[in-house]
């Protein structure tokens, strides 16, 4: 069966550029540009070891969180039984083996962290200047190109995952998803970054399983399926803008214990 994957933590290195149409790709001058997968960073805090108790991970920054921000994790991994633990994508990261309980991670929740950037310019440097009042004061205007983020679309289309097995192709049902946030990012490379879910439910989750389960007849290692990522908004003149589409690959499996990718490391 194509696009089925060996399964190893190897995977977790990280990829700088788009050196193939496999991995996170930019389109062609959008007005807000995405980037990632990129990851938390977090601190040890509490912890008891006299009696037992580990220090938790506590997540506070967001790497790479400044102009030219690099992907971090060049595809994702996801082992859905441990994504239905208490704390779901982080769960493998949790136990007395790393010594530490990461506190970031939800359960069934698999989120790809982004940053994004405001590549529109300055509107009061263009001569534009927003309809809004100043107050009376000479030379205080609203930048209209301020842009204020909506959400993002996730989405597995069929045509890019579809699968060879031996009954003939099968191909994974249209799924799309809006997963709403808010966040203001200032005109001239203005940054914003947070996780966004890619998976979000117990039945997000159980629709994956069932088609490996039913559909792929439950491989023992993992599959590699295609998501689509896209961040929407508006300015403050209210045009609706958008991101480039990214396009992250993921290597999916039921219960193979390849763990999935992180959302927060130990600060160096």
């Amino acid at each position: 069966m194509k696009n089925k994957k060996r399964s190893t933590l190897a995977w977790y290195a990280a990829g700088l550029l788009c050196l193939t149409s496999a991995v996170a790709c930019v389109d062609e001058q959008p007005s807000i540009l995405l980037e990632g997968s990129l990851v938390m960073e977090g601190t040890l805090e509490g912890g008891d070891s006299e009696n037992g108790v580990l220090p938790s991970l506590v997540c506070k920054t967001l790497s790479g969180n400044i102009q030219g921000s690099k992907t971090f994790f060049s595809r994702g991994h996801i082992d859905l039984a441990g994504l239905k633990r208490p704390l779901g994508q982080d769960s493998s990261y949790s136990d007395a083996t790393s010594g530490v309980v990461n506190s970031w991670g939800q359960q069934n929740v698999f989120s790809y962290v982004a940053g994004f950037h405001n590549r529109l310019p300055n509107s009061n440097n263009v001569g534009a200047q927003s309809g809004s009042g100043s107050g009376g004061f000479q030379g205080m205007h609203l930048d209209s190109n301020v842009i204020q983020t909506s959400g993002a679309v996730v989405r597995f289309s069929s045509d890019s995952n579809t699968f060879q097995t031996a009954s003939g192709e099968v191909s994974f049902p249209e799924f799309e998803e809006f997963r709403s946030f808010s966040a203001m990012i200032s005109s001239e490379n203005g940054w914003a970054g947070l996780p966004i879910p890619i998976l979000d439910g117990a039945g997000e989750v159980a629709l994956f399983e069932n088609f490996l389960r039913n559909e792929l007849g439950n491989p023992a290692g993992p599959v590699s399926f295609m998501a689509e990522i896209q961040v929407k908004g508006k300015t403050l003149a209210g045009t609706e803008v958008e991101s480039n589409i990214i396009r992250y690959p993921i290597d999916i499996c039921v219960d193979c214990g390849m763990g999935s990718t992180p959302t927060c490391v130990l600060s160096e």
